[in-house]
């Protein structure tokens, strides 16, 4: 056993839960187990790496216990794994072979499974499990009129959007994730070299010679980022709105591309998205607002007037930006929350009041500086103590918004 598996102990696979790796009773055990999980992903004998296995069982196994901590529904939505048949239809279909490492991703779990799925499928109305538009796997962004809410296919939707998306065979490749009602953000990897592509992007560093490993260090870096609270759940849905699910939001928020400042008690949190699915923007870029400290702002709440961006690219050219309020949008801070309003709007006692962040996200247009180099981001936002209609009798004040990165990333989702 130590020798044709190179193992250096009694462990093996659980039958049940594939991910889980478990002390064996005997070598025997040990052996026969490894065998059935062999047989079970179609592999030869040459192609069962069984350390890639333990890495693909790890990457598993935290990911799970972090949905469980933070987003159970997402969790729930993961199907078993896929087996040899499935496989092996899916390379007919496609005309080429599936590398190991996709099969060992796809036989711990064979992409989600929503309600919403077969609604979508039967024209069925969607009102009811429309919430679960956000249960996607790899996250959620928006901006404008961008919605993007990224699930990991089953292998059989994988293999039927690539034969539609990428005639003749697929193209030695497989689209294994994307946004549900759009197909302008899809993941690919290219069954030859392994690399992740998100569109024509490539989104994780080449693969080791020989290895084709790009979609499990894709999802390694992405497990990393959870675990590190570079992306967060929340419960706000993408205008901004508290909701009852919560979602993975994909702009960072902690970590070197996200500034934090606090002016005046008002925190300001930013941060950024480089976006290749449109021809007309660059980056969408997030900012959170809220009142840290009720002392230091001393009023009892304040309303958002105009802002001030300065938009630098690689090569230092510059761009200044001014106007009235955010994506027409005046919000009124107070602590512990905000009321979302529009400028000719004065707020009432009996008006909805949110928890939490204001939020909002915008986009940029192209910009030639980048690449080569590394663009930045940043400006101030003016407040008005009380509100616009009733001010108080003190003068504005600017909260700061540090300037944050905009790069093209080593790794995307």
């Amino acid at each position: 056993c130590r020798e044709s598996l190179g193992l250096r102990g009694k462990y093996c696979p659980s039958l049940t839960r594939p991910e889980i790796i478990e002390e064996a009773s005997s070598w025997r055990h040990c052996y026969v187990s490894w065998e059935r999980l062999r047989v079970g992903l179609g592999l030869d004998v040459p192609d069962f790496d069984i350390p890639m296995y333990l890495r693909v069982a790890s990457v598993w196994v935290a990911l799970k216990q972090w949905l469980g901590d933070h987003c159970p529904d997402v969790l729930a939505s993961l199907a078993p794994g896929a087996r040899a048949r499935d496989f092996l239809s899916a390379e007919q279909a496609l005309g080429t072979r599936l590398p190991p490492v996709v099969r060992m991703v796809y036989g711990v779990h064979n992409g989600q499974v929503l309600e919403l799925d077969e609604r979508v499928e039967q024209h069925l109305s969607l009102e009811p499990v429309l919430h679960q538009f956000y249960f996607g796997l790899f996250g959620c962004i928006s901006f404008y009129t961008f919605y993007y809410s990224t699930r990991m296919f089953p292998l059989r939707s994988a293999v039927t959007r690539t034969l539609l998306a990428l005639p003749r065979t697929g193209q030695g490749k497989l689209i294994f994730a994307g946004s549900l009602l759009t197909n302008s953000r899809t993941f690919t990897v290219d069954l030859r070299t392994g690399s992740v592509l998100l569109g024509s992007q490539e989104c994780s560093p080449p693969s080791a010679v020989g290895r084709r490993d790009g979609l499990l260090r894709w999802m390694e870096e992405y497990v990393r980022r959870l675990q590190a609270g570079i992306y967060t759940s929340t419960k706000v849905d993408f205008e901004g709105l508290p909701m009852e699910f919560p979602r993975i939001n994909l702009f960072p928020d902690a970590g070197p591309e996200v500034s934090v400042v606090v002016t005046r008690g008002i925190e300001a949190r930013a941060s950024a998205m480089f976006v290749t699915e449109s021809p007309q923007v660059m980056f969408t870029y997030s900012i959170r607002l809220r009142v840290v400290d009720p002392d230091a702002l001393g009023c009892g709440s304040a309303q958002l007037s105009t802002r001030h961006w300065r938009i630098t690219d690689g090569l230092g050219n510059t761009e200044e930006v001014h106007g009235n309020g955010v994506i027409g949008k005046y919000p009124v801070l107070f602590p512990g929350g905000f009321q979302d309003v529009d400028e000719d709007s004065e707020p009432s006692a009996t008006q909805l009041r949110h928890e939490g962040f204001f939020c909002y996200q915008s986009c940029t247009g192209r910009m030639t500086g980048i690449p080569p180099g590394q663009g930045t981001f940043q400006g101030h936002l003016r407040f008005i103590p009380g509100t616009l209609h009733t001010p108080l009798e003190m003068p504005p004040f600017d909260v700061v918004v540090g300037p944050f990165p905009l790069k093209i990333p080593e790794y995307m989702y």
